[in-house]
C-alpha cells in the first residue's frame, strides 16, 4: 500500500492515547469511555488495513486481533453498566 492511499484511508484520525488529557478527566467511567473509543479506533484500523493484507494466516491472525479488541470493547461496556447498577438507588 502506497503511503498516499494509506494517508487518504486514515485520513486525519490519530488512533493515539497522546491528544486526551487525563487531568481533565472527571470519573472513573469518563476513563473507561475513553479506552472504549480507543479500542474502537483500533478495531477500525485493523479493518482498513485487513483488505491490502494478501497471506491468508496474517488476515487470520488479524481476525484473532480484531475479535480481541472487540472482547475488551464488551468487557469495559460490561464495567461501565455494572458500575450504573450499583449506583442505582435500592428502594
Amino acid at each position: 500500500m502506497s503511503r498516499e492511499l494509506f494517508d487518504d484511508l486514515v485520513g486525519n484520525q490519530s488512533f493515539s492515547l497522546k491528544e486526551v488529557n487525563f487531568a481533565e478527566v472527571d470519573s472513573l467511567e469518563d476513563l473507561v469511555r475513553i479506552f472504549i473509543e480507543f479500542e474502537k479506533d483500533t478495531v477500525l484500523f485493523y479493518e482498513m488495513i485487513a483488505p491490502f493484507i494478501e497471506d491468508s494466516d496474517t488476515r487470520t491472525h488479524l481476525q484473532t486481533i480484531i475479535a480481541e479488541e472487540n472482547r475488551h470493547i464488551k468487557r469495559l461496556r460490561d464495567f461501565i453498566a455494572k458500575s450504573d447498577e450499583a449506583a442505582l438507588p435500592v428502594h
